[in-house]
């Protein structure tokens, strides 16, 4: 909807999208986008990206033109991503304006194939990469390149996003997933009060689907509930010991 949509907003609040029994609103974004008459399709314009995660570890990734500018508040949208069963979603990002490489160009960067992409590509495609940070409620999480989750149509039910398999019958929730830089500092957060704060730069990049690595050591029946990027340099701790990484999924 359009910022003047949202004008005189009253005391008591405005309803700001219509939300059927038992949905909740988990994330508000502002974003500079006109849409244009274009022939070339949304997945091969400089468009903004917008980025799904769930709870299961799930994510999608689509063009932002993919959502329809819709006309007031009260009404419900359009899908962005399909959840399973006693799925939910947990975060939105919106990523930057860039065209994001596809088949066999994507593979041969994400995978650091020299020989694969043609020098002035590959300083292109470093220039406008960025990393997404996914953190589970046990204290692990990764870094990714954001090119490590292909381009596809909105309402599908999304790849893999974290590996959440931990055996002997203990399970894990994806509680944070967003886009990070490496001069920034991590902030986390337990339910018992714990904190954490420690340089991005000292976390693992990965591949998409793997456990990555323990940021912080979670006590037995406690959580992770929150997760933040800060601007600020020094005063960081050390990450903690590195988890096994389960094998890179398709």
């Amino acid at each position: 909807t359009r910022p003047s949509d949202s004008r005189n907003i009253r005391q008591s609040g405005l309803s700001a999208m219509k939300l059927d029994e038992g949905v909740s609103l988990v994330a508000v974004r502002a974003v500079a986008w006109t849409p244009e008459d274009d022939a070339e399709p949304a997945s091969a314009r400089p468009r903004p990206r917008v980025l799904l995660a769930t709870a299961q570890g799930k994510a999608i990734k689509f063009p932002l033109d993919d959502i329809r500018l819709f006309e007031g508040r009260s009404s419900s949208g359009v899908r962005g991503i399909r959840l399973g069963d006693a799925d939910r979603l947990i975060a939105m990002s919106v990523l930057n304006a860039v065209v994001t490489p596809g088949g066999e160009e994507r593979e041969a960067y994400v995978r650091g194939d020299e020989g694969g992409l043609d020098p002035a590509r590959r300083a292109e495609l470093a220039a406008g990469e960025q990393l997404l940070l996914s953190v589970a409620d046990d204290g692990l999480g990764r870094l990714t390149s954001a090119y490590e989750f292909r381009e596809t149509a909105r309402g599908g039910q999304g790849i893999a996003n974290l590996d959440l398999s931990r055996g002997r019958g203990k399970a894990a929730e994806v509680v944070a997933t967003f886009p990070v830089t490496l001069s920034e500092q991590l902030m986390v957060v337990t339910d018992g009060g714990m904190m954490i704060r420690c340089p991005v730069e000292g976390i693992r990049q990965a591949g998409r689907a793997t456990r990555g690595v323990r940021i912080l050591d979670v006590a037995e029946g406690e959580r992770v509930v929150s997760v933040a990027a800060l601007a600020e340099e020094g005063g960081a701790e050390d990450t903690g010991d590195e988890a096994e990484a389960a094998p890179d999924e398709s």
